[in-house]
This record gives C-alpha cells, sequence and structure tokens, in this order.
C-alpha cells in the first residue's frame, strides 16, 4: 500500500481543524516488504478512530522495519556484512544519511527526522511505563503519522533503488 498524506486547504469547507489531511491509498499485493504499510493501515485506523495514543507502536514498528530493510539492502550492496547491533537512531540520523550521500540521493528533511525521534521516545515511553504519561492529541498524532508515512515510503522507495544499482 502507498499513502498519500495532502493537507486540507485553510479554504477548504470541509476542514474543521487545523491538522486535518486526507489520506490517499493505493493497495498492492502483499509480499513480505509490506510488513511496513500493514503496521501503517493499522495506525491509520487507529488514527481514523481517534485512538491517538495507540498510533505509536505500529508506526514505530513500520519505521523500524523499513530502516532495517534499507540498511541491510544498501550494505548487502556493498558486501558489508548486514549482522550489525546498532541502535535505531543512529541508523536513522548517522548510517542513512551517510548511504544518501555516498549514492547521491536524496535524505530527509530534519524535521522528519524530528518527528521520528519523537515517535520513538513516545514508544520508550510505553516500553518502560507501560503507558503514556500524558494522553496524545491530535495536533501531537498527526504530524508522528505523517512522518512515519513520508519515512517509510522515502526507505522503501530508496531500498528499491538501491537494488538496482550497478556496483
Amino acid at each position: 500500500m502507498d499513502f498519500w498524506g495532502v493537507p486540507l486547504g485553510s479554504n477548504d469547507v470541509n476542514a474543521t481543524m487545523q491538522n486535518e489531511v486526507q489520506v490517499f491509498l493505493t493497495y498492492i499485493p502483499k509480499n513480505n516488504a509490506m510488513i511496513s504499510f500493514e503496521n501503517l493501515a493499522t495506525a491509520y485506523d487507529l488514527y481514523l478512530r481517534d485512538d491517538y495514543g495507540s498510533i505509536i507502536l505500529p508506526c514505530s514498528t513500520s519505521v523500524e522495519y523499513a530502516l532495517k530493510m534499507f540498511i541491510n539492502v544498501a550494505l548487502s550492496k556493498a558486501q558489508l556484512p548486514t549482522n550489525h547491533n546498532i541502535s535505531m537512531r543512529v541508523l536513522l540520523e548517522v548510517i542513512s544519511p551517510l548511504v544518501a550521500q555516498v549514492l547521491s540521493i536524496p535524505f530527509l528533511e530534519k524535521r522528519i527526522i524530528g518527528e521520528v525521534v519523537k515517535l520513538w521516545s513516545f514508544r520508550n515511553q510505553m516500553a518502560h511505563n507501560g503507558f503514556l504519561k500524558n494522553d496524545l492529541k491530535i495536533n501531537e498524532a498527526a504530524p508522528l503519522l505523517a512522518a512515519s508515512m513520508f519515512t517509510v515510503n522515502y526507505l522503501t522507495h530508496y531500498s528499491q533503488v538501491i537494488m538496482t544499482v550497478d556496483n
């Protein structure tokens, strides 16, 4: 599945909230790479049910899976070992930009990376406390969901690009 978030314009008569978005969905038959997209679909369903705190785990899972796939594809293509045990944050903020620079592909904007890091901090709260310290509001959940969607699409797309690049 591919998700595209489109902000509702301020002149849209149907817009009732500041952070509303329209989500367009394209279904692609299931394969092993679809794990991230299945988790995104779960997160969108929870978001649409106003269960904002529950989007944290599926969003985190989707980004982490796509990030691991991206790094493994890049390392395999360079004939380097893929059995690393590096933190997700280092993979996102250090290794991925390095891969992007070496391959001359664009990388994620800092504000998107910041939202993913915020997502992971919420996930850590849940993992350590069993719950979020404060309820997640729509204006906090919307950017996390959008950043997850964008990051997963980016990582999935460029994983495929890397696979087609000649050494």
